[in-house]
């Protein structure tokens, strides 16, 4: 989770930062200062509609007016506490966002911001610049526009004679999205969405004239646009986008219920914020399905059941899209670390299917056992279970796979004969409550030995359940004379509830009491949430620096450099009435 803290009564925006200048803000001057702008009350919109002519002014939005009120209540806050308020404020605001130019009924929405809070600039800028590749190929530093740097690789490859300082550079804000809104909103057409663009504008006047350069841009005529208080939408014809653009303005997708839940769910505001409205997995079953013909996979095709992952019926995908209840996303930076956080709920058959059903864990409690590994781990992967979640699991993947009743209990009897335990039954009590596969320290690995005998590698299984019951069904796969001399190999360790398998016997013994790496300041930054996680992936990269002299001396010491201020990667996801909460951080040194 960011640790930005919340942030204080709304601030003016307007100041420069790293990701180049923030839009005008729409605070009042302070007291004493000349006026400047238009005189209040004036609100200028362009835009475009069916003929083609300008759109009328639109009327001063709800919003509009709620900043000025608290932009009064600001100016009296600086005449009793100064500017340092005021430059705490600009600091750690987000701004607008372009969710106040789409309607609320938009089904998908992907959003960029180049000019976040003053905190995340510092953090991305700081972030970054500790690999020499991304200074060296971007040149970026703390005062350049990344606007003009993006515009600058686009029109490269485009045909097009468009100058940014004169064009472009005057107008174009901080912000911009990508979304899917329903037709019904876009003026109707054929399909059940249409995509649409968002863009921060600062000057309605002067992007209705760069607009109209980049669209004459190339070809000419492609495209079309309409611009209204503060944003710019784009489309395929200027009658949807004036369409979006006036939906947007009736009814804001960042006033909805849904949006609001789920990006709050997903955390701090970052550079990037992505959003799936719960109408968003009827509408993605109705495109896989239409793609498959509405109807059998496998029509005229006798390979297909042997190939394909969705199985004989396109309903199975509707059937596991059907309780989508909606999700969020956010790219961001905080404490040296790339973070991403999501949270969804529903579409658990799809999900469950495509990530072999427990991937990120079936509600039980993985830091249990992941914690409880030695503070030398370098890599681990751990899961928590709750009672019959095998049986879950072979459910979903008979949804998705399309195999019937008597398909699975003729390959369980299968798996049953080969292995000589009982499927799934067996798998379930092996694995326990809770468990965890781990690799130690590797620094001192002869890799050449490993090659003919692995049992010097630290790589160990970690399981947490009834260990008399956990043993029971190892000793009857050991046992098999399908594993032949092999079996040997396998060295274990157990107590009550504890049961611990690898090469290396007293290393076993070792890992049945608790090792401390829930404790190492490097697993508790790269797995901040790792309490009560459902799922947990940790890999240490700071304990590969041996590697890395190596890959230097072997001719590649750029790669070594831009790999050396890498710490660790977390993974973790937890579950919380219903909603999947995913983290994952690249920690840095």
């Amino acid at each position: 989770m960011s640790s930005t803290p919340p942030p204080p009564p709304p601030g003016p925006q307007g100041q420069d930062g790293p990701w180049g200048a923030s839009p005008p803000s729409s605070v009042p001057p302070p007291p004493g200062a000349p006026p400047t702008g238009p005189p209040p009350g004036d609100v200028v919109s362009y835009g475009y509609g069916g003929d083609g002519g300008p759109m009328p002014p639109e009327p001063p939005r709800r919003g509009r007016r709620r900043a000025l009120v608290l932009g009064g209540a600001l100016v009296g806050v600086l005449a009793l506490s100064g500017a340092g308020w005021w430059a705490w404020a600009a600091f750690t605001q987000q701004g607008d966002q372009p969710a106040e130019a789409l309607p609320a009924s938009t089904v998908g929405y992907v959003a960029v911001d180049l000019d976040p809070s003053g905190a995340q600039k510092l953090e991305a800028i700081r972030t970054l610049r500790k690999f020499p590749a991304f200074t060296e190929a971007t040149g970026l530093d703390v005062d350049d526009d990344v606007r003009e740097r993006i515009f600058d690789e686009i029109s490269a490859e485009a045909d097009c004679d468009v100058d940014y300082a004169a064009d472009v550079e005057p107008w174009l804000g901080n912000r911009f999205a990508v979304a899917a809104v329903p037709a019904d909103d876009a003026g109707g057409g054929d399909d059940p969405v249409v995509p649409v663009g968002v863009l921060q504008i600062t000057d309605a006047g002067a992007a209705e004239d760069g607009l109209t350069t980049l669209a004459d841009c190339g070809d000419g005529g492609e495209g079309g646009f309409a611009v209204g208080d503060g944003w710019a939408v784009v489309a395929e014809t200027d009658e949807i986008a004036a369409a979006v653009l006036d939906a947007g303005a009736d009814d804001p997708l960042s006033d909805d219920g849904d949006y609001q839940e789920w990006t709050d769910a997903a955390g701090d505001a970052g550079i990037v914020s992505a959003y799936a409205a719960p109408g968003a997995g009827d509408l993605i079953a109705e495109a896989m399905t239409s793609e498959l013909g509405g109807g059998d996979v496998c029509v005229d095709d006798p390979f297909c059941d042997d190939f394909s992952p969705l199985g004989p019926d396109a309903a199975i995908i509707e059937q596991a899209l059907g309780d989508f209840d909606g999700a969020a996303l956010t790219v961001r930076f905080d404490g040296g670390a790339l973070e991403v956080e999501s949270a969804f709920s529903g579409g658990a058959g799809l999900a469950g299917a495509l990530t072999g059903g427990s991937l990120l864990g079936s509600g039980g409690d993985a830091y249990t056992t992941v914690g409880s590994l030695p503070a030398d781990t370098v890599l681990a992967y751990g899961l928590g279970h709750e009672p019959g979640w095998v049986e879950q699991l072979v459910g979903q993947f008979g949804a998705m796979s399309g195999l019937g009743e008597d398909d699975l209990d003729q390959a369980f009897a299968e798996a049953e004969a080969e292995l000589g335990i009982s499927v799934p039954e067996d798998l379930e009590t092996l694995l326990g409550e809770s468990v965890a596969v781990s690799l130690g320290d590797v620094s001192d690995l002869d890799l050449d030995a490993l090659a003919t005998d692995p049992t010097g590698l630290p790589l160990t299984v970690k399981v947490q359940g009834d260990a008399e019951e956990i043993d029971g069904v190892l000793d009857t796969l050991l046992a098999n004379p399908a594993l032949g001399p092999d079996a040997a190999l396998v060295q274990r360790a157990s107590d009550d509830d504890t049961v611990v398998v690898g090469f290396d016997e007293a290393r076993a013994e070792s890992m049945l009491d608790d090792g401390g790496l829930g404790d190492s300041d490097v697993f508790r930054s790269a797995v901040p949430d790792a309490e009560g996680a459902t799922g947990i992936f940790f890999a240490d990269l700071g304990a590969v620096d041996p590697l890395l002299d190596q890959l230097a001396d072997a001719g590649e010491p750029e790669l070594a450099d831009n790999l050396r201020p890498l710490e660790a990667i977390g993974m973790s996801s937890s579950d919380d009435d219903g909603v999947t909460h995913g983290l994952l951080r690249v920690t840095t040194d």
